[in-house]
């Protein structure tokens, strides 16, 4: 019987915030797989024969989906009412909903075919019977041979796959000054996936031939005179065979059914009727979209280099629609930038599109531009210069649909908004020694960068201030114990660093620094004095005030010279070793009774001592990272394993650091 029913269209969840604004589903029913053939009856002892397996039941064809009419009109605000009707098993159910859609979520519309039924599989086939029993021998005759195993049942046969159910037609009508109302909708129409063939049943084993019949034996005795005239008694052992088992039935034969999956049901469709003021209705096959094909953009300055702090202009944004109708003609499509990581973008200032944009027409903003800053940046310590890629992503949006088009960006190329944040100067890693000795001096060299397209410095035409500060940062040293010299000679107040401030640099260029790092005659040994180098640039808005931008940092120890005295244990230390570790190396030492004396690796620049025939027992090697020119590494690289195999010859090493190289010299000891 056909009758309406109240329809059963889920709407606003409240447990379900991102779920669906509300679904209309005229989907099929699945199809009922087939049912299993039943499995053959075992032959009959004696060597009766399996039957054959049961055929499996046919499966049955997916549902065709039932139609969905439905209209879609705006109440004001971010409502809408949705009324119409649908079938569904052939009962039709009517729909009269009020949705909003101030929450994220779709107008989710269902017309699926339902899915064929899987094929069912075939019986078995039964199993033969046993042969019979063959007759046991007597004194008479000999047993016989068991009877014949009976042939297994052949397998039933499987059936095909069923069709899936046809997809159903939606269709959705609305009015010309309600179609912003269609970027909500989410539609499906597919045909119903086919099912799966079934199977072929397997073939019944024979049945295992009969026992042979049991073999008798006997004795006979006789008595008798002999030659001699004495009474002799003579027995005679007598046997008859049994019989041989019987051979065994045939296995049956597996179904041999061709059997196939079940096709795919037919897609359905979907229609948009659009009616305009004076009554008349466009059809179309489905919604508007819009993509955008590419954009440009370039910082504030045009310097080429996308500084923190610094606006971006994007312009000649090109925008398609690639949907199937004309845009909405009574609401905007805007276009803005998204706010994410280094983006730090107003997205209530936006560009609007034309209305009613027809299929494949593109627009290109010629004039009118988007624009937003860079997040600002602050170097918190030492390292390599800022350079954090970002990507440039745009948004399209109805606003009074509350809603943006998911695949807005879906065709264009990467590479189009990617940037890199920088600033447009740099300096080089300083380069120096890393240990002095009392009364020792140290060039100090370094190159400060312009990366950008434009000229810096205060009598660059920005006027934009540029400059480097060389400072004490920390440490154990103090002015005294400590000094700096520019390049003409002239000492610097560590309390307020050496600084130089370009009056102009031009673009893409650098100029190279020299200074000169002295120890005291009287400094403490292992003692350090840590520096830091920054490059200062004047801010953005604020041409004439620089701060630092991109920083390095340098630290020299004193060391203590070499002095070729026997000693029980030569102990290996470098430019992070402070006087606190050494101090306890050396009570460690002096409670082992043991004299010692040091070797600086980055003092020294080498470990050759160990070349020579050095009066030592022990060397204690200290095998952290240390600072070359070169960059870090560990002390043991400096020493060759053929040296350290030559060494061990002679006196222990002992490492003391990082256990994979203490695992590396082992082994190249061990050679």
């Amino acid at each position: 019987m056909v009758f309406r029913v109240a329809a059963d269209v889920a709407v606003e969840e409240p447990d379900r915030p991102d779920g669906p604004l509300a679904i209309v589903d005229s989907s099929g029913a699945r199809g009922a797989d087939g049912l299993a053939g039943s499995r053959g009856m075992d032959g009959s002892f004696g060597g009766g024969d399996g039957s054959r397996g049961g055929d499996a039941g046919p499966a049955y064809v997916g549902a065709d989906a039932g139609a969905i009419r439905v209209e879609l009109v705006s109440v004001g605000g971010f409502a809408a009412s949705l009324t119409g009707e649908y079938s569904r098993g052939g009962e039709r159910v009517s729909v009269d909903q009020r949705i909003r859609f101030d929450r994220s979520g779709q107008l989710e519309f269902r017309a699926n075919g339902g899915a064929g039924g899987n094929g069912g599989r075939g019986g078995d086939g039964g199993a033969g019977g046993t042969g019979r029993a063959g007759s046991d021998a007597t004194r008479y005759s000999s047993g016989s041979d068991g009877g014949r195993g009976g042939d297994g049942g052949n397998g039933g046969s499987g059936s095909h796959g069923a069709r899936g159910g046809a997809g159903g037609a939606i269709v959705l009508r609305t009015s010309e000054r309600d179609t912003h109302l269609l970027v909500l909708v989410h539609r499906e129409c597919f045909g119903g996936v086919g099912g799966r063939a079934g199977f072929n049943g397997a073939g019944g084993p024979g049945g295992s031939g009969g026992s042979g019949g049991s073999s008798y034996s006997w004795t006979e005795t006789e008595h008798y005179t002999d030659s001699q005239g004495q009474s002799q008694t003579r027995t005679t052992h007598h046997s008859n065979s049994g019989g041989s088992r019987g051979p065994s039935g045939s296995a049956g034969y597996s179904g041999s059914a061709v059997l196939r999956p079940g096709a795919t049901g037919s897609v359905g469709s979907f229609a948009i009727e659009v009616v305009d003021a004076l009554g008349a209705t466009q059809r179309y096959p489905d919604r508007y979209d819009v993509a955008v094909l590419g954009f440009q953009h370039d910082n504030e300055n045009r310097d080429g280099v996308y500084e923190p702090e610094e606006k971006v202009i994007v312009s000649r944004i090109a925008v398609k629609n690639v949907g199937a109708m004309p845009t909405p003609a009574f609401h905007d499509i805007v276009i803005g930038v998204v706010e994410a990581g280094w983006v730090d973008a107003d997205e209530s200032k936006l560009l609007t599109l034309p209305t009613a944009l027809e299929p494949g027409q593109t627009h290109v903003f010629e004039r009118e531009t988007l624009e937003f800053s860079l997040h600002g940046h602050e170097p918190k310590a030492p390292g390599e210069p800022l350079g954090e890629r970002e990507t440039i992503r745009l948004f399209a949006a109805i606003p009074a649909a509350n809603r943006r088009f998911g695949a807005f960006e879906s065709t264009l190329d990467p590479k189009t908004g990617a940037i890199t944040v920088r600033f447009p100067v740099e300096v080089s890693a300083i380069e120096s020694l890393y240990s002095l000795a009392q009364g020792q001096a140290t060039r100090v060299r370094f190159r400060l960068s312009n990366v950008a397209l434009s000229a810096l410095g205060r009598g660059s035409p920005g006027g934009r201030e540029f400059g480097v500060r060389f400072r004490l940062a920390g440490g154990e040293l103090y002015d005294g114990e400590v000094r700096v010299f520019d390049a003409q000679g002239a000492r610097a107040r560590l309390d307020v660093g050496w600084s130089d401030v370009i009056t102009v640099i031009d673009p893409q260029a650098h100029r190279d620094f020299e200074l000169v790092i002295a120890v005291a005659p009287d400094a403490r040994p292992y003692t350090s004095a840590r520096f830091e180098l920054a490059a200062e640039l004047a801010w953005l808005d604020d041409p004439k005030t620089a701060r630092p931008v991109h920083l390095r940092d340098l630290t020299v120890r004193v060391g203590q010279p070499f002095s070729r005295t026997p000693a029980d244990v030569l102990l290996l230390v470098n430019n992070r070793t402070d006087r606190h570790e050494l101090a306890a190396w050396q009570q460690v030492f002096g409670e082992l009774g043991l004299s010692h004396t040091l070797w600086d690796a980055s003092l020294e620049g080498s470990v050759d001592v160990l070349a020579k025939d050095a009066p030592f027992s022990l060397a204690v090697v200290l095998d952290y990272e240390m600072d070359t020119a070169s960059g870090a590494t560990s002390a043991s690289e400096l020493v060759a394993s053929e040296r350290v195999h030559a060494l061990t010859k002679k006196m222990g090493v002992l490492y003391v650091g990082d256990h994979r190289v203490l695992t590396r010299q082992t082994l190249a000891a061990g050679r």
